[in-house]
């Protein structure tokens, strides 16, 4: 007898067995089908073999897929709207949440959108950084540095980043030059007047306060905790990063004391975190990997 009603049967599997990668439905299968059968006038019903939660297949999720940022479901009375990401690039390769427990945070950065604890700027380019994955662990430390640094440079003010006002810089640096001009004076005319314009080049970065300084600033500023994380960790996971920018590696055959570079993306990745956990007000149990992979308290406790 025919009929004008549809049963659509999804799956409960969220994993490949023997691999663990990741499964689930591949969400556009089911819509586009949903889509077409709705407009020709069927009406669908949805089950499942074991009922209840129904993993999504998190590639079938990825920005290059679904081309839009936004997605819409609507059922009876209930309505789900959901944001992705423009990037066009795969999900981190270390999350901060498991994917299964996003609404604490979800529920957190949208509190702060309407009721900030303190004013954000361009907080969304460090968070695209932070979650960008690379193949290569030089690749991780270089984007979650560049996270930090954004989040710095956009949120101190210029007074933050000088060590002595413009105007008083300027003085000095006159002395500085002219005093720096007289030790030169033995010099061929043409070495002179070509060290001296780049030596006055680099006197203006002299008032221009260290990243870990300013770091440390805001830190203290917003009431991040790294203090548990220690400097010397973080100066060594900064020089870390310098060296694969100026050099486009970290490995060096003549050094013998270097720490793992996986040590320094932990750390730097660990303090980007919690810079964006402290900007949105969450607090509750996260994913940390410095020391390995483990659930911890934010803000950490004394005894982490």
């Amino acid at each position: 007898m025919p009929t004008n009603r549809i049963l659509i049967i999804v799956t409960n599997v969220s994993d490949y067995e023997k691999v663990g990668f990741r499964t689930g439905l591949w969400l556009g299968e089911m819509t586009h089908f949903w889509d077409v059968a709705a407009e020709a006038g069927y009406q669908m019903d949805i089950a499942s073999p074991s009922g209840g939660y129904v993993p999504l297949d998190p590639e079938s999720l990825a920005a290059s897929v679904l081309k839009v940022p936004i997605r819409e479901f609507k059922s009876g009375d209930y309505i789900e709207v959901t944001c992705w990401s423009q990037s066009n690039q795969a999900a981190s390769a270390l999350p901060v949440f498991h994917y299964m427990n996003l609404m604490p945070v979800f529920k957190a950065a949208v509190d702060s959108f309407f009721q900030p604890a303190r004013p954000i700027k361009n907080l969304f380019f460090a968070i695209e950084w932070f979650s960008m994955d690379a193949p290569y662990s030089e690749g991780r430390l270089v984007n979650a540095m560049t996270a930090l640094e954004n989040i710095i440079e956009n949120n101190l003010e210029e007074r933050d980043a000088l060590i002595l006002p413009r105007s008083q810089f300027e003085k000095t640096r006159r002395h500085l030059r002219k005093i720096i001009g007289d030790c030169l004076a033995n010099l061929p005319s043409d070495a002179s007047t070509e060290a001296l314009t780049e030596i006055n080049e680099k006197l203006t970065e002299l008032n221009r306060r260290s990243l870990l300084r300013k770091l440390d600033i805001l830190a203290e500023r917003w009431q991040v905790p790294i203090h548990d994380i220690g400097p010397a960790n973080i100066r060594a996971a900064k020089q870390a990063r310098d060296r694969i920018v100026h050099r486009g590696q970290y490995f060096d055959p003549a050094a013998t004391g270097d720490a793992d570079l996986w040590a320094h993306v932990t750390v730097i990745r660990e303090i980007a975190a919690r810079f964006l956990l402290t900007a949105i007000g969450f607090k509750g149990r996260y994913i940390s990997y410095i020391g390995g992979y483990h659930d911890a308290d934010f803000p950490p406790t004394p005894a982490e």
